[in-house]
This record gives C-alpha cells, sequence and structure tokens, in this order.
C-alpha cells in the first residue's frame, strides 16, 4: 500500500537516530527521547534489528517504548524519559 508521505521522512530520521546509537549508545539516547513517539517507536524497532545491540538493551528500550507509546499522544518521550528520572 501507499503509505503518507511523512512515513519516509520518519523512518529516515530512525534509521539515522538507530545507526548514531548503534555507535554513541550514551550521546543519541536522550535524541532518540526528544523525538515524537513514531519516530522514537521506529527508532528503537531498528535498533533491534541491529545484531550490535545486546538482547538486555534491546529489553530496555523496548520496555522505555511500550511506556510511551502507551501515554496520550501529547505527552512527549522526552516528558516521559524525565518523569522516569525522578
Amino acid at each position: 500500500g501507499h503509505r503518507h508521505e511523512g512515513y519516509y521522512y520518519k523512518m529516515a530520521a530512525a534509521w539515522c537516530l538507530s545507526f548514531c546509537f548503534v555507535n554513541y549508545p550514551e550521546e543519541t539516547e536522550p535524541f532518540i527521547f526528544r523525538m515524537e513517539p513514531d519516530v522514537m517507536g521506529m527508532t528503537v524497532r531498528k535498533i533491534c534489528d541491529s545484531y550490535r545491540v545486546d538482547s538486555d538493551e534491546k529489553e530496555r528500550l523496548k520496555g522505555l517504548r511500550k511506556e510511551i507509546l502507551a501515554r496520550k499522544p501529547h505527552r512527549t518521550a522526552e516528558k516521559v524519559a524525565t518523569a522516569r528520572r525522578k
């Protein structure tokens, strides 16, 4: 099927962030949490596709993604991540 053109921009951002995360996880993770939930979710999926990220890290990211995506749409990933640190 035909996807909305915004999908491709979001997927490009997710691919870029996942590539950066594999190489620079500590520096990249804060940027992932500033993205809208769609991009954050796509990024986590791309990271989980990588053989260069260990399974514990993948599970941690999937858990955070699940929590963020369960929130109301207007609540950003960054706000959820900040709330978890308190």
